[in-house]
């Protein structure tokens, strides 16, 4: 297993948020996280890429502990994070966004351009453009090729989708079910046609909780059943 939470509780303060949550990734596996709002799915993110902590339960990424362990450390272990905001330095260019990303992990800043035209042609001709002006499928385009500077073996993306028109959404579920294969994924999604169409293994959340692990793949493939289990 590539990935394996184990039974971890994460706390706001003194509000618990994460009760003995666990889950597994396997090597190349594109796994969705699913859930109403609130239901601790972004916090689930977090804790695996080091930006909160367990209060208990262990996080163990190629048989070694990483819960607890800082960010940036989890990403030169190969461990990618793209955030839910689809924030980026608006007043750089998308190739100075490429840099930000590849300067710290002393990646090849060529190749991870590559990488990014090769996700979306499009970034050719935007490629010295301001990325504030890039509308929001850009720039998730933008931050997905931010997070594979440096050939990360798991990206962990929150909410891809989310507030794109439909032609952009599928513009996303491509490039995603593109790289599929290539790595592994942990996708937090709540559009469930596409979450359907593109998931090897899903885990339902509610309130802080795994409900459901499923992996049959009639299951997986059957959106009514899905939403029947939130």
């Amino acid at each position: 297993m590539l990935l394996n939470v184990d039974a971890i509780n994460v706390h706001y303060g003194s509000a618990q948020v994460l009760h003995d949550v666990s889950i597994n990734v396997k090597e190349r596996e594109l796994t969705c996280i699913v859930g109403r709002n609130g239901a601790g799915k972004t916090t689930l993110l977090k804790t695996i890429s080091g930006f909160l902590k367990p209060t208990r339960g262990t996080v163990t990424f190629e048989d070694r502990t990483i819960s607890g362990m800082r960010p940036d450390k989890v990403a030169l272990l190969g461990v990618k994070y793209v955030f839910q905001d689809k924030r980026v330095f608006g007043d750089l260019t998308v190739r100075d966004n490429m840099e930000l990303a590849a300067y710290p992990i002393k990646a090849n800043l060529d190749e991870a351009i590559e990488r990014l035209f090769s996700i979306s042609g499009k970034m050719k001709k935007l490629i010295d453009s301001k990325a504030k002006g890039l509308s929001g499928g850009e720039r998730q385009i933008l931050l997905i090729g931010r997070a594979l500077a440096g050939s990360p073996k798991l990206l962990l993306i929150d909410e891809p989708t989310e507030g794109l028109a439909a032609i952009v959404i599928n513009d996303i579920a491509r490039i995603l079910m593109e790289m599929k294969g290539r790595l592994s994924m942990v996708v937090v999604e709540q559009n469930l046609a596409i979450v359907s169409r593109m998931a090897d293994r899903i885990y339902i959340m509610k309130e802080g909780n795994v409900l459901r692990e499923i992996t049959e793949e009639a299951e997986i493939r059957d959106q009514a059943y899905i939403e029947s289990l939130l």
